[in-house]
This record gives structure tokens, sequence and C-alpha cells, in this order.
């Protein structure tokens, strides 16, 4: 895909309209991929992105050609789907368990059924089968040869108003394979849901005598689970899509301006007034914090802060863009011996060191929200758990600007990592909304300046329950054309 904003005007178009795209892309483990000294463009590859992508406009990216064909059909002829709870009808309880798993995996609720459902299922099944969800058919169609149990059981759960969608499994029964190919297309076009119709090992003429019917057949039920969620997951990017955030040229204008006045390092590193500057003009809270070149200065600001401090080590030439690494950060200094003492020793460690004197900002999460430039779909937002975590949970979510904070909280959501921000073992919550605000200017920033900042990192972002604030922030500018950053 060489063209990504062309491809993104496509699947804009398209989710507008509610039409499903299912798109089978190779290259997912493409070598020499971008490295560069950000965590934020570390942790995102080209697959990630491309799978922001899928997710944020409602595509399905299948695995195999069986399933691209399988999805397609199906999501070509199904009804929209309303909501995740799903109904799920076998001929044999072990698959009917197994596909129980693998749906409740694939983010599916599976409800009980409620009496009238019960009570018509009982009617339908021997007195020794359960009504439970999933319904086990007890080999309906060899006791019943005479009646129609494949579409009287499938019309009975999904008639059931706390199902949203009915998975039926089918399998062998070569003997009976036109009767249940006529039953299974007339509760196809009964059905009120969408319905997701797996024949294991069925027969071949049946199969294709459903498909020129224009019924959709999955060979196998987890082909089947995921048509289902690629029906959610567009469902989901539709009730998600909101209008574009207009850009604002004067903001962005007055942005380049700092970074004509605040040249970049060697290798294209902001000063950290430049960093702040631009913070500031993207409304993104900051702790209170001065630049000092000597320990007297270093000093007179913690005096000023009136607070406990931290100390950082800047280097103009970016060789401390690691600081906590090079011994560049010390915290909760308050005593002026330890200030001068501390600050002392953070000169020494480069040549053009200066000192980063900064208020302490106490409890809270530490998260990491950065942008990155991806070479086929251009800014790309990441957020996730930060500071030590970045590099032992390895957990973020990516989204492709513009998006607004609706957006930026769904996918919050959805952080293996999420306990962190509810208050992990009596730790802070974390108010989402107030995150999500953070990221959306974040988005608004890396878009507004996609010619100017290769990528920016806010690590950590201190997310408490009233505020949030940027600790730490880089960010690395694109080297102008005929240059090239060290």
């Amino acid at each position: 895909m060489k063209d990504g904003a062309r491809l993104r005007r496509a699947a804009a178009r398209a989710l507008e309209r509610g039409k499903p795209i299912v798109l089978l892309k190779g290259g997912e483990t493409e070598e020499g991929a971008r490295a560069a000294r950000s965590h934020t463009a570390a942790i995102t590859a080209s697959g990630d992105v491309f799978r922001a992508f899928a997710e944020q406009y409602g595509i399905h990216a299948p695995d195999s050609m069986d399933e691209f064909l399988e999805v397609a059909d199906f999501l070509a002829r199904s009804k929209p789907i309303a909501g995740n709870r799903l109904g799920v009808v076998s001929f044999s309880g072990g698959l009917g368990a197994l596909a129980a798993d693998l749906a409740t995996g694939a983010g599916f609720a599976l409800p009980s059924l409620g009496e009238a459902a019960r009570a018509r299922l009982k009617a339908i099944l021997p007195d020794y089968a359960p009504t439970d969800n999933p319904v086990d058919l007890v080999s309906l169609m060899v006791s019943q040869p005479d009646s129609q149990p494949l579409r009287a059981a499938g019309e009975a759960v999904a008639s059931d108003e706390s199902v949203d969608a009915l998975l039926f499994l089918m399998g062998i029964y070569h003997h009976a394979g036109e009767r249940i190919a006529r039953e299974v297309k007339a509760l196809f076009e009964t059905m009120s849901v969408p319905l997701a119709f797996a024949w294991l090992t069925g027969p071949r003429d049946a199969i294709q005598t459903l498909k020129k019917q224009s019924v959709p057949v999955f060979g196998d039920y987890p082909r089947a689970i995921r048509g289902l969620e690629a029906l959610l997951s567009l469902e989901r990017a539709r009730e998600a899509a909101a209008p574009e955030r207009p850009m604002n040229p004067a903001r962005a204008e007055a942005a380049r301006d700092i970074l004509r006045k605040h040249p970049p390092s060697r290798d294209g590193f902001l000063p950290p007034e430049a960093c702040a500057a631009i913070l500031d003009l993207y409304g993104i809270p900051r702790p209170r914090e001065e630049i000092a070149e000597t320990p007297e200065e270093a000093l007179r600001a913690q005096e000023e802060l009136e607070s406990p401090v931290a100390l950082k080590a800047v280097s103009g030439d970016g060789g401390l863009a690691h600081k906590t690494e090079a011994g560049g950060v010390l915290l909760g200094l308050s005593d002026p011996k330890a200030v001068l003492e501390g600050a002392e020793a953070l000169l020494a460690l480069a040549p053009d060191a200066r000192v980063l004197v900064q208020e302490m900002v106490e409890g809270g999460v530490e998260l990491l929200v950065g942008a990155s430039h991806d070479p086929t779909f251009g800014p790309c937002v990441t957020a996730g758990p930060g500071g030590i975590h970045v590099e032992t949970l390895h957990d973020a979510v990516r989204l492709l600007p513009p998006f607004d904070a609706r957006r930026a909280e769904r996918a919050l959501s959805g952080l293996r990592s999420r306990a962190l921000l509810d208050g992990f073992r009596g730790g802070p919550a974390v108010p989402l909304p107030l995150v999500s605000d953070i990221i959306v200017k974040v988005s608004d920033m890396a878009l507004e300046l996609a010619g100017e900042l290769a990528e920016m990192e806010i690590n950590p972002l201190i997310a408490r329950a009233a505020d949030c604030r940027a600790v730490d922030a880089r960010m690395r500018a694109r080297p102008r054309r005929g240059e090239k950053n060290a």
C-alpha cells in the first residue's frame, strides 16, 4: 500500500455508507523496520499501524484466503448486528463448548436464554437435552427426520431478546444434506438477527446449493466467529466515527515559529524550551520548571518553585536523550546542599549539559503518549503504560489522527493493563476522559506539525484523579530536504 491517504479516504467513504471492507495484506514481518530513539517509534511497527487503521475504519483483515472469501461473502449478505450477545446452536455439545470459548475470547457474550425461548426449545428437544446457551441439538436430524428441527431451534434462540446474533454449527450428516440445506435457507431468510452458519465436513453439493441461493456458509467455526467479529467491528467503527476535527492554522504557524527560534540538535531533538512551549501551545499541562546553567541558578529555581524538585540533565547534542539510564535524573530534592551538589553532578555529565529544575508531581499512574510518522499512513498516536512499564508490559494502543476523545477513551479501555488505570491493588484510579483529552491534543499536534515533527513522546504523563501532567517530553524534528539527522 503506497498511498495510505487515498486508502483512508476510500475507507472513510465506505464506513459512512456501511460498506464492509475485507483486506488481505502481506508483509507483516517486513525486515529492516525503522528504528528510532524514542519508545513511541520503537514499539510502533508498520503492522501495528495497519491494524490500527483497520480497527478504526471497521476493516476486516483475514489470516487466510478461505477466511477472506467466506467473510466477504458473509458480510455482503448479513443483516447488521446490534451488539455482542451471541446465541449458539450446535449439532454437538463439545463443538458448542469450543465455539463458546473462542467467541468469548473474541469479545462476545453468551447470555442465558429467557423462559419463552427455553419453552420453545423444550418442545423440540428431548427431555434430557439442556436448553442453555450454547444449545446442543443432540442428533435431532436423526430422531426427528420428518420435522424441521434445525429451523425451529434456530428461530427459538434468535427470538430471545437477549440475542444479537446466531452462530449455527452443523457437521457431517451427508445422508440428510439436502434437507439441512432447505432448513438453513429458510432460517436464513426469516432471521431478524445475523446468522453465521458453519458446516464442518458437510456434503459439497448441499453446501454449493446454499451458496448459489445466496446463503453464506463457513467451512469451520473459527472462521464463522471471525465473520461475526468483522460484523461487530464494522458496527462499532460506525458508532465511533465522528466528524473530522478541524485543523488550527494559526496554532500550527505559532508552533512552527517556535521551531524556527529553537533549532534541533545534531540528531534532531528539540531543546526543552521548545518542547515546553509547544506543550503549552496545545494546552497540555506540565509541571512548573526552569532551566539552569549553574548550581546556583538551580538553587534559585528550586527556591522560586517553593517545593521539592526533580533535577534533570539536558544536553544540546541529544546525548542525554535517555536521562534515567545516564544517571541524569535526581528526584525529590529540597535541601539546598542536595540541590547544589545534585546540579553540579548533572552538569558534569556532558560538556554542554544544563539542568532542568522541575517541581515534583507526586502520586498518580505513569503513562506514555506519543506520536510518530508512518511512511504509509502518516501520523500515528500511541498510548499506554509509561515509565518502566514500557519495556515490561509492551502494551499500547494506536490511533490515526484525526479522532475525538470518545474514540481515544474506547481505545484506552482495550489496554491489557487497563487495571492500572482502574486503581490496581489500591492504587489511584485515573478518569479516562482526562487521559483521552491529552491524547486528542497530541493527535492535533501530530497532524498540524506532520511536516515538522518526526516523533514526539510524553513519558511519563502522570495521570491523577484530578489532573494529568506531562512530566517529561521529547520531540524530534523531521530533517529538512537534503538534510539527514545524525
